[in-house]
Parts: C-alpha cells; structure tokens; sequence
C-alpha cells in the first residue's frame, strides 16, 4: 500500500514510471512460476502438492496465528493446560515480522493464509530484483552508457537463474541406486539454496537480506552527503536493521558479524572512515528499535534444550564425514576423539563441497580474487571482502536451536548476494577475461548451474505426483488425502469458531501426509507434528503426557499395549479436557476409525464426508 501511494504520487506530480515492457513481462512470468510451482493441483479426486509444502504449511500456520491471536502471536503448533485447567498457546519463540505482514493481507485483502503467503514468496523476488537494481546504479562502477547500465541489471538478474553443480551429485546417486531426494539441495548437509529455492521456501530470510543490503546501500552512497543526509540515511538504514532481525535472525546476524568487520577495514582508507559514523549510527538506531522485539525473545525464554545462545562454533558440515572416513589416521583419531575427528572431516571437505554448491559463482570468486590488485575503485574490494567474510561467518558459527545449521543455510545469502553483484560484472566484461580457458570454466559452470535451476524446479513441482502415482512407500495415496481433508476441512469457519483448538492424528507415514493435515486445519493444535512443536514456542515439560495422550486416541484398541486405549465418547470428552481440545479430527487412513463403536461415531458430528470426520469434543 505505502508502494502504490509513493507511486501515485510520482505519477501525479508528472513523473515517468521507469518500468519498460520487458520488465512487466518478466515481472508478469515470474509471478506465474512461483504460483506454478507453490499452488496444489487437482485432477479429478486427487490433489497434488508442491514439496515447498514441507516448510510452507508451518509458514502459513505461523500466518494464520499472526490474524487469531494478534502480536506478538502465540504457537499455533503447541497447546498446554495449566493445573488450574486453563488452556493456553505459549508466545512465539520465532522472528515472525514477515508473518505479521501476510496477516495484514489476510486482513485487508480477504484473502487465506495460504494466498498471502504465496504472494509473498512473489514480493520478495521483486525486492531482490530492485535491490540488485539499486546495487547496479549506485554501488558498481558507472557503467559507459544507460544501455550498458540496463544491460548489467539484466544480466545480473538473469543470473538469479544460476546454482551450483548440484545436478552432478544427484546423478552419481542415481547411477548408484540411491533414493531421489525431493529437492535437489538435499543432498549436502550444509546446503547453499538456489536463488529459486530461497524465493519459494523462505521468502522472509530474503526480505531480511534485502533490508540488510538496502541499509548498507545508503550507508555506502552516505560518503559524498552532507551531515545532514548522513544522519538521515544512518536512520533509515538502522529502520532496515532492525526490520531485518524480525524477517530473519539468522541472515541479520550474520550481517552484523561482517559489518563489524568491514567497519574495522574501513578505518584504515579515507572513503571508508567517512562511512563509519553512518554505520554506526544506523546501529544505534536499530538497537533501540529492536529492544522491545529483543525483550519478548527473552521473556519467551531459553530453547527446548535450555540453550540460553542460538549460535556456537563449529566448523561447517558440507559433505558427510563418511567420505573420509577410512582415510589413514581418522579411525585412530575416531577412538580417542570422535569430536575432533568430525572437525578435521569437515574442515577437508569443506572447500570441495563449496566447490560443487556455488559452482558457477565459486570461478567467479577464484578469478576476481586472483586479479584483486588489478581492479579498479573500492566497490569491487568492498564485495570481495564481504563475501569473504561472509564465507568465514558462515563456515565456522552454526545455529544451535535445532540439529539443522539453519544459521549456515540461510547466513549464505550474504555472500551470495555480493558473488551475484562479481559476476554480473564478469559477464559484462566489465572484468575483462583474457584466457579462453578460463572463459571456458566459467561458461560450463554457468550451463550447469542452469541445468541445475531447470531440474530442481521441475522436482520440486512433479516429485509428490510421481511418488504417489507409483505409490510409493510413505506417499502413496497423498494426493488422495489432501483432496479428502480440503473438501471436509475447507468450510470449518462457517461450522465452528476460530478460536477453537483442533486435533488431528500426527503418526503419519510422512511429513507430507502430516502437513496435509496441518495445511487443511486452520486452527490451534495440541501438538500439529509427531514431536511436541515446542521448539516455536512453549513448555516441554508437558510434552510426553500430550503424546501419552493423542496415542491412546488415534492407535486402535487392539493395537495398543503401553496404557489404555480411548474409545467411548465419554472416554474421548476427558482426554479432550485433558488436552484442551474442542474437535477432533478423524480419517479412514487413521487406525481409530476401524472401531466402529469408537469416539469417531459416537461424538457429535460438525462435519464430514465418506473419508473424513470432524467431531466435538468439548465446550
């Protein structure tokens, strides 16, 4: 909204908008890709996802408890019942900025959870795009002429398109038999995501990273103003900052860590001291935005495993340590120091596997790199430092939240980001390259990194289908599920409240077939996966009664030794108050729908069809 105001304005006081045809159809093909690639699909009775469902079903869940529960919003994922019997959803243990914007479309717009987010992922593309824009114009060298200058921004968004040599290692697991994984980042457990991969899975941490490039834009261009437009673009830059820590912890504290690095470098050259009181007051300026947001993070207290830090050192794991693992001297070293041996393993494989995930963009940094002396002006050095650093920051900090390095994946748009910026000046030849060889390596990394892109984005898209078509082990039948729990579930607001708390069985053959449920049931949950969800949010010290509990609903009662097993209404009605529950959620797939003198067909009905029922439970 404040976009299509500053807009209408310009247009009213006569100004052009710059947007050239071309620009409205890619902006017009990229929308439509991302809608393409994110949206279920549905033939006949069936209705197939996208993988990206495997993180965007909780993204929409954290939406949609933004538009319940207000803000900060409380964990849609986990409910607990106090002594007094009073139900409750703990604060979010989350950067949920992003979550707050979307719940404003869905306000606004009348529009799902499930749309806003969508659309998101579409603005955060758009953002990066301007970004690198801007970056081109007034951060690069000036290019000769305005058709130059258009033609490096293309170039360099083009080369959005761009990954690494990640295709190589998903056919040498093919040709040995090894199972397909259902994105192709996968395959290294210290993944560099595709520019795509980032758009469509987690458009916060890129909006976090274009606050974080914008602020350091202003505060780069600040060198040749006034005091006055100094201090005013340390104030904005510093508005961005902090923004940038609610859209992603992760990607805003990795780019603190190499702003106080660049900060250091800068004050050995005159240009950069001129740029460091700007830094500094746009951090100020951000700290004192943040200590609110930075309060209620504390307030919610430690991690589920008592971590009072998000981030410890460790040197990154990119390929697994098995690779070198009989290599002389590790399994002696395994036996007094299984710790130390991991370390070594991943400091050696370290480079090969950043070899294989930046490809294209790792020649890039070898040959800028090698000729670092013979570039011309402080940009090119500056993007070169800050890649490096940003490398260093994310190869040997980790986050200690969950087993996942989320703060690995997601700090690497940092340096990523500035690659992008070397590269588009590579292949405008603004860099010159004089060796054919070396042209040669740089344009078969790029064919591959294209290839690359193509296949991740026609899996990412077709692999659920294909798996359920072949019904294979754990997806066959999804597709089938998914349209049963829409058609039942996609009228529950009009049947009861919003506020109510909603359970559903979360022992399923995989997480696709729990984030079906997840996706379908816009409500509170006692627990929405098979582990308590406690790392959003909450006490776990509850956690083993709610997964006593939700057993003894859902297993069949012959079919389960460890307690007794509910089955009348009655017996349903108390677990419910035990859990906080008002409806429970029941599918032929799930084993208590067999008993047919059981809760499913006993407690009253709110909604059903032949495959799937809704019943009450409580008040």
């Amino acid at each position: 909204m404040v976009a299509a105001a500053m807009i209408g304005v310009e247009v009213l006081r006569g100004g052009r908008l710059r947007v050239g045809r071309a620009g409205v159809v890619v902006g017009v093909v990229f929308a439509l890709f991302v809608v393409g690639e994110l949206v279920d699909v549905g033939f006949g009775h069936k209705l197939y996802m996208s993988v990206t469902v495997y993180d965007n079903a909780l993204r929409t869940a954290f939406v949609e408890a933004v538009v319940r529960t207000g803000v900060p919003p409380r964990n849609p994922l986990y409910w607990t019942v106090s002594e007094a019997g009073v139900g409750h959803a703990a604060p979010m243990r989350y950067y949920y900025f992003w979550y707050v914007v979307c719940g404003l479309v869905v306000k606004i717009a009348a529009v799902s959870a499930r749309q806003a987010m969508i659309a998101s992922c579409i603005w955060a593309g758009f953002g990066l795009a301007a970004v690198i824009a801007l970056y081109c114009r007034y951060f690069l060298r000036p290019a000769n002429s305005l058709a130059a200058a258009r033609r490096r921004i293309w170039i360099t968004v083009g080369l959005l398109a761009v990954t690494g040599l990640d295709i190589i290692p998903v056919i040498v697991a093919y040709l040995q038999g090894q199972a397909t994984d259902p994105d192709m980042e996968w395959w290294s457990s210290g993944q560099v995501s595709s520019w795509m991969d980032t758009i469509l899975w987690v458009p916060h941490h890129l909006a976090s990273l274009v606050c974080c490039v914008f602020g350091f834009l202003l505060v780069w261009m600040a060198a040749s103003r006034g005091w006055r437009q100094r201090m005013l673009c340390g104030v904005v830059a510093g508005i961005g900052f902090a923004a940038s820590l609610g859209l992603s912890t992760y990607v805003s504290a990795a780019f603190g860590m190499v702003m106080v690095a660049w900060l250091l470098w800068s004050l050995g050259w005159k240009e950069g001291r001129s740029r460091c009181p700007t830094l500094v007051v746009a951090g100020v300026v951000a700290v004192l935005l943040l200590l609110p947001y930075l309060n209620e993070l504390r307030a919610v207290g430690p991690t589920t495993d008592g971590q009072t830090s998000p981030f410890v050192f460790s040197a990154r794991r990119m390929i697994h340590p098995d690779m070198v693992s009989d290599l002389p001297g590790f399994k002696q070293m395994r036996r007094w120091s299984p710790g130390a041996e991991d370390e070594i393993a991943a400091l050696l494989l370290m480079a090969p596997g950043y070899m294989a995930e930046l490809g294209f963009f790792a020649v890039v940094l070898g040959i800028v790199a090698l000729r670092l002396r013979e570039l011309d002006g402080d940009t090119e050095r500056t993007a070169v430092f800050l890649v490096i650093n940003g490398l260093l920051v994310s190869s040997f900090v980790r986050s200690a939240v969950i087993v996942t390095n989320d703060f690995g994946m997601r700090s690497m748009l940092v340096p990523q980001f500035f690659l992008l910026l070397l590269a588009g000046l590579l292949l405008d030849e603004t860099i010159k390259i004089s060796r054919r060889s070396v042209r040669w390596a740089l344009g078969g990394a790029l064919a591959v990194g294209l290839v690359s892109t193509t296949y991740q984005a026609v899996l990412l898209r077709l692999y659920l289908p294909v798996e359920d078509r072949l019904q294979r082990q754990n997806l066959g039948g999804l597709a089938e599920r998914n349209m049963a729990l829409r058609e039942v579930l996609h009228d529950l607001d009009a049947r009861s409240p919003k506020m109510a708390v909603v359970q559903y069985d979360t022992e399923q053959p995989s997480v696709f077939f729990n984030n079906a449920q997840l996706l379908n049931t816009p409500r509170q949950t006692a627990n929405a996966v098979a582990e308590c969800a406690v790392m959003f949010g909450g006490d776990p010290g509850r956690c083993v009664g709610i997964e006593a509990e939700l057993a003894r609903l859902y297993l069949e009662p012959m079919g389960y030794v460890a307690g007794s097993v509910v089955e009348g209404a009655s017996e349903a009605r108390e677990s419910c108050r035990r859990l906080g529950v008002n409806e429970l959620v029941a599918t032929e797939w799930d084993p208590i729908w067999r008993a047919k003198e059981g809760w499913v067909w006993t407690l009253p009905v709110i909604t059903e069809t032949s495959w799937v029922r809704v019943v009450n439970c409580g008040d």
